[in-house]
């Protein structure tokens, strides 16, 4: 009796299972060596989002530990709206420190990054955090005024993490975020 081998030993390495989450990645890897110039950030959306989201549990933290009813359609709203409006200063701050990054050390770009988009980022939050107080204070729904405070709040609370806990991150963080950035490729031309 003959023993049967596999014709290629790199299939009988990998489940079968396993092959079309594979695939798409081989072709990925594929397509990078092709020589197109795209950059791909993997752990920065990830933070720039957690601080985003960590304001929005705040957020909406506060009612319950103050004992008021929130309805459940202000949670959902708020929630969308804060994350939408508010992801730009996490934005606009990560990408100040990755540009001051390229000519100086971590904490000397996050300084600078805030230094330089902090008016920005301050004047944006202040503006929605009027705006939807002034919402809040002015309707006569009790639905709709319990939104514009969460707006207001949710807005300054955002900007006071973008300012305060991103620049942090993004210096502990720095190695794994500068490894997880494709750079544009030198030298290729089309």
């Amino acid at each position: 009796s003959v023993a049967l081998r596999p014709k290629s030993p790199k299939f009988t390495l990998v489940p079968r299972v396993a092959r079309p989450v594979l695939r798409p990645l081989c072709s990925l890897r594929n397509f990078l060596r092709a020589g197109d110039n795209i950059i791909i950030l993997l752990l920065l959306p990830v933070l720039l989002v957690l601080v985003i989201q960590i304001s929005t549990w705040i957020n909406m933290g506060i009612p319950y530990f103050a004992g008021s009813q929130l309805s459940f359609i202000g949670y959902l709203i708020i929630s969308a709206i804060q994350l939408g409006a508010t992801i730009d200063y996490a934005i606009l701050m990560s990408d100040r420190y990755l540009e001051f990054r390229e000519t100086m050390d971590k904490s000397d770009a996050a300084a600078k990054a805030l230094s330089t988009s902090g008016v920005s980022i301050i004047t944006s939050a202040l503006i929605l955090t009027l705006a939807g107080y002034s919402y809040g204070i002015v309707s006569t729904l009790p639905a709709i005024s319990e939104m514009g405070l969460l707006l207001g709040r949710g807005a300054a609370l955002s900007g006071g993490m973008v300012l305060l806990v991103l620049p942090q991150l993004l210096v502990l963080f720095d190695k794994p975020i500068r490894m997880t950035i494709l750079r544009k490729r030198e030298g290729k031309s089309k």
